[in-house]
């Protein structure tokens, strides 16, 4: 709209010079100057009215309802498909985390995106995504590569789960998201260590010696190593590249930035425990002290496949647990007050369109999952 409403200045301005200077065909270059405003205008009540009717679709609580069934046939249905592959088609798991990361990671782009959040996706688990697709893809044979990927994978992220109260939600896609980029890494690096047929074994290197034995520096060297690199990248991209951009608009926002949001929480309280000065310094240490004790079973896990099941299954436990306390402890109570609230927003704003047409609403502002951004 501020193109529109600047290439309109331009042409008024336009006119104003050339009957100045030519006075004759003033009155027909009003008349195309008229009739441009008059055009642009129209255009612009119909891109708003368009953008009222989508707004008012999608906030039906018809199509909530639908929007929420699929949700939820789509999490369960990837619940149960995804255990189905690892313990019957092993050997077709870092294929069917590949598809999904793709899928689930441009999805929530669009949709971050949409609502300006989409500076959260430069978070470490996404990165860590990143890097476990570039190995599958490009590098299966590269012991040090799945080491570093085990170690990112079954430490920051994995424990993320518990860390974020990440919850098994199936109804949200968010939430199923956000279980997905924390849960199916460790669990296709599991099934490349211990359940792949001896024919796929060969195309995935997973030892760094003869006797397969994992060095304690080999858990901490690579990951810190990349731990750093992403943090370097992360702070220059938002604290220095960017840094005009969040000034200028206020609705962008980071993980840094919404974790001191609420002076009120214990992570601002944390975070600015030396003076606002040091903010950034004692979040990046935060980060580092959390990321090097989530690595300490990593070794255990990678030797002992008894102790990588169990720990997965508490950690999914736990998510389940969750899920379980947000459906009976919230959902429950909420999602029936949340589409009245809706409907009743609806219907007053059908009766101020019958009585003030050119008026337009706008939509209320939503906040990014918790888990996925502290």
């Amino acid at each position: 709209m501020t193109y529109i409403s600047t290439n309109i200045k331009r042409k008024t301005l336009t006119v104003t010079v050339v009957c100045t200077i030519m006075p004759l065909p003033c009155s027909e270059l009003k008349r195309t100057k008229n009739g441009i405003v008059a055009n642009v205008s129209k255009r612009k009540q119909a891109l708003i009215d368009r953008r009222e009717k989508l707004i008012q679709q999608i906030r039906n609580p018809k199509f909530v309802r639908t929007k929420d069934k699929v949700a939820f046939t789509l999490g369960v249905g990837l619940t149960v498909t995804t255990s189905l592959i690892a313990g019957g088609s092993p050997d077709w798991m870092p294929v069917w985390y590949i598809f999904w990361c793709v899928v689930l990671l441009a999805a929530r782009f669009f949709n971050y995106h949409s609502q300006k959040y989409h500076y959260f996706m430069l978070d470490f688990c996404y990165f860590s995504n990143l890097l476990l697709v570039f190995y599958l893809v490009f590098y299966p044979t590269s012991p040090e590569l799945y080491v570093m990927n085990l170690a990112n994978s079954c430490g920051p992220l994995l424990w993320a789960i518990v860390t974020w109260r990440n919850s098994l939600v199936f109804h949200s896609l968010d939430k199923i998201t956000s279980i997905f980029i924390h849960s199916f890494p460790p669990i296709v690096l599991y099934v490349i260590r211990f359940n792949l047929s001896p024919e796929k074994q060969s195309q995935y290197a997973t030892c760094l010696n003869p006797d397969c034995s994992l060095p304690i520096l080999w858990v901490y060297g690579p990951s810190i190593m990349f731990f750093f690199f992403w943090q370097i990248c992360y702070l220059f991209k938002t604290e220095v590249i960017d840094r005009k951009l969040f000034h200028t608009s206020s609705e962008l926002t980071t993980s840094f930035r919404w974790l001191i949001k609420d002076h009120k929480s214990t992570s601002y309280k944390l975070i600015n425990s030396f003076g606002e000065r040091f903010q950034i310094p004692t979040f990046v240490a935060l980060q580092f002290t959390y990321h090097s004790v989530t690595l300490i079973p990593v070794k255990l896990m990678y030797d002992y496949q008894i102790i990588y099941s169990l720990l997965m299954a508490v950690v999914f436990m736990w998510c389940i647990w969750n899920g379980a306390n947000f459906y009976f402890e919230k959902f429950s109570k909420d999602y029936a007050v949340q589409l009245k609230e809706i409907s009743k927003t609806l219907e007053q704003a059908g009766d101020r369109s019958t009585t003030t047409p050119n008026s337009t609403t706008t939509p209320e502002a939503t906040t990014p999952e918790e888990e996925d951004h502290q």
